[in-house]
């Protein structure tokens, strides 16, 4: 018990002389009795303890022992410590700082020697080199930019706001009132060490997420290659922008997983290249293609160390006004949602326009760059597929239905049976050479392509003497050897082959002709049609697309003529004339006798035709004149087919007088039919022989080719 306490007030010298303790040594102060015996009327253990704490706060907050190792005398004021010193048993303490997210842990409150022990508190107060004379009192102060105090708060994105107290006079060296407070703000890079962590498992996050490493560096003046930006090794956002349209090549200073904003805040495209070899490899992009950000656009990127590339990952934002025009080409790539992956895909224009697979812009013509020939052709040896209405094609390549565009192919009849029908197919497929003859430049592929002569190939890459997206000519040597050239006619005839100045690696794409099997008979196909997404194709391989028929006249020929339409087209059809006459020179006329059966004019008056698909009728029409010696007479002309063994259509007359001519007009529409088929022009009389006129000769001003027809026979037929 502490006695007359109230009535007697100790100095701390009078304390001292009754325990023989300073107060510097509380821990025999605290645990040995008083060496002197009337120290037991002023304390007790309690009292030991109320005093020593009374001496550890009797003028500032709590403090702590400490060391400074900074190398240098610090000054009253913000210190911070670095660690333990065992051999001293102290706290080592050096300066604090807000430009090195330093902030402070205690204040000295006077100077502290280098190597030298001392005392640092949570509070109080110490004269410090600030001028308040002009200050008023009670101004908050805060930890500066260089270690001491100042009245205004740092506002650098990469510095700490701590407060440390409030002056306490106005004078020169003013007198702080010193409190540690906890940071009020801290510099991005203290943030981003502190928040260099990992976890496993989901975690979720309460409020906002707000990114401070904020930087707007100049603007690019010109293409840049391995950009460093001042202030970039503490960002997360690039506020870019650029003085005119320039290209972005790289960005130095990656480290794995590192994650960066780039939004374009100016008015100008800045496009960042994919893999340019213009930048050091660690510092380029990998993208699936040169990226333009235009005005008002970001992209967010991740840095991939182990390809030590950047790499996209969020699609940027694009204003389209930014954007350089371009037209469509069909292996421009698109961005999908896939329903059924449930995830973004993209897509190419010739895939999405293969979905409109009725897309088929051409026609099977005997005479190249002629779609709908005006004349006739005979004894042709190749037939083509030209452009009309468009130069593209639907085509399944075994997988979709893509869309391919075309100049003009052809293919080459070879040696077929003559008299017979052959389907005409399209089809699309994709091959790499095996080996490359740079001697004598011709590919050799791994197994046959099926690729004809006249077939169109088109190389994705550049190399060897080739260009992508160039289109070129293929000559089929055999099933697995071919030359490529320039021009389709040179092709057809093996000359000028392009040189081939290396390997050939790259993948060609084809779009070439196919034949059929020969037909079994006129009117059946040994290769049948089969409908694959509604759409004609070869049964079984589903990759030809149908486009037509023809029919042989040789082994390696075939026509197409007003008395023989041998080609005919599934697509994009017309009306073709037909028509059987015969015309006499000098302009003689000419007749012949009939009997009392129908018989064929001959082959002046037939016309024949093949048709691949039963679709469209036969439009016929006749005329015909006759004449007899007796009157009363009975006569008729027919049309007729060979597949038919009676006449279709008859005109009948009866002769009025002797000799006297009659005129015959027949028509008929023949229904649809497939296959090949011959009309005739027939004739008959009752009773007796009787004469059919064939030919007028000349007497009525026309020429001989122009003089009137005594008969003819003709015909439309769509194909």
């Amino acid at each position: 018990m502490i006695t007359n306490y109230a009535a007697t007030v100790y100095t701390d010298a009078q304390l001292i002389a009754y325990t023989g303790y300073t107060w510097t040594d509380p821990v025999a102060y605290t645990s040995q009795k008083s060496k002197r015996a009337d120290a037991k009327y002023f304390f007790s253990e309690t009292t030991s303890m109320l005093m020593k704490l009374r001496d550890i706060a009797i003028t500032n907050g709590m403090g702590i022992r400490v060391r400074n190792v900074s190398g240098g005398t610090l000054a009253a004021g913000p210190v911070r410590v670095t660690g333990y010193n065992s051999a001293n048993d102290r706290f080592t303490i050096t300066l604090a700082d807000a430009d090195a997210n330093a902030p402070a842990d205690l204040l000295l409150l006077s100077s502290l020697a280098n190597n030298t022990d001392g005392m640092a508190y949570f509070a109080g107060e110490f004269v410090s080199a600030l001028d308040t004379s002009a200050i008023s009192i009670g101004t908050e102060v805060f930890l500066s930019a260089t270690g001491t105090i100042t009245t205004t708060a740092p506002t650098g994105g990469d510095q700490i706001v701590q407060s440390l107290g409030f002056t306490k006079n106005q004078s020169a060296t003013g007198t702080i009132k010193g409190f540690v407070h906890q940071p009020k703000k801290f510099g991005a890079s203290w943030l981003q060490a502190a928040m260099s962590m990992s976890w496993t498992g989901d975690h979720s996050f309460g409020g906002a997420i707000v990114w401070n490493g904020i930087i707007s560096p100049t603007a690019l003046a010109a293409n840049t290659n391995d950009w460093a930006p001042t202030g970039f090794a503490t960002a997360n956002t690039i506020r870019i922008s650029a003085s005119s349209a320039v290209d972005l090549t790289g960005i130095a200073g990656g480290s794995s997983g590192r994650i960066l904003t780039i939004h374009n805040v100016g008015a100008n495209a800045i496009t960042l290249k994919d893999e340019s070899a213009s930048s050091t490899a660690g510092n380029r992009f990998a993208l699936s293609a040169d990226l333009t950000l235009g005005a008002d656009s970001m992209i967010m990127l991740q840095y991939d160390a182990t390809s030590s590339r950047w790499r996209c990952i969020s699609g940027a934002s694009m204003d389209i006004n930014g954007l350089t025009a371009a037209d469509v080409a069909l292996n421009d790539t698109l961005p999908i949602y896939d329903v059924s992956a449930t995830a973004n895909r993209k897509t190419t224009v010739e895939r999405l326009q293969g979905w409109f697979n009725s897309t088929c812009n051409g026609r099977l013509t005997l005479t190249s760059q002629t779609p709908v020939t005006t004349s006739d052709v005979s004894n042709a040896t190749t037939i083509y597929y030209c452009p009309y209405a468009g130069r593209k094609i639907a085509l399944n390549d075994g997988t979709r239905w893509v869309l391919r565009e075309f100049t003009e192919i052809a293919i080459p009849l070879g040696t077929l049976t003559s008299g017979k029908n052959y389907d005409v197919f399209a089809f699309t497929s994709t091959a790499a050479p095996s080996s490359t003859d740079t001697g004598t430049d011709v590919l050799t592929f791994g197994s046959a392509t099926g690729w004809s002569t006249g077939a169109q190939v088109v190389p994705d890459a550049t190399g060897g003497g080739l260009t992508a997206g160039t289109t070129y000519f293929y000559n089929a040597a055999s099933a697995t050897t071919g030359s490529l050239h320039t021009t389709l006619s040179d092709a057809l005839s093996g000359a000028s082959k392009v040189n081939l100045t290396a390997s050939i690696t790259a993948n060609l794409t084809a779009v070439t002709l196919a034949f059929s099997a020969a037909w079994t008979s006129d009117t059946a196909r040994s290769d049948a049609l089969v409908l694959t997404d509604w759409v004609l194709t070869k049964t079984g391989t589903s990759t030809h697309r149908y486009l037509g028929t023809f029919r042989t006249t040789s082994t390696t020929q075939t026509q197409d003529k007003l008395t023989q339409r041998f080609l005919w087209n599934y697509y994009n059809r017309v009306s073709r004339p037909m028509m059987g006459r015969r015309v006499e020179t000098g302009g003689a006329t000419s007749s012949t006798s009939v009997g009392t059966s129908f018989t064929s004019l001959g082959a002046d008056f037939e016309i024949e035709c093949v048709q691949g698909y039963a679709e469209d009728e036969i439009a016929l029409t006749a005329f015909a004149v006759t004449a007899h010696g007796t009157a009363g007479t009975g006569n008729a002309v027919a049309i007729a087919k060979t597949t038919q063994a009676n006449a279709m259509a008859k005109s009948l007359a009866t002769t009025p007088v002797n000799n006297y001519l009659t005129s015959h007009g027949i028509t008929y529409t023949d229904p649809a039919v497939t296959g090949y088929e011959k009309y005739l022009l027939s004739a008959a009389f009752d009773a007796t022989t009787g004469t059919v006129y064939l030919d007028f000769g000349g007497g009525h001003g026309e020429s001989a080719t122009n003089d009137p027809p005594g008969s003819l026979i003709r015909g439309i037929l769509r194909g």
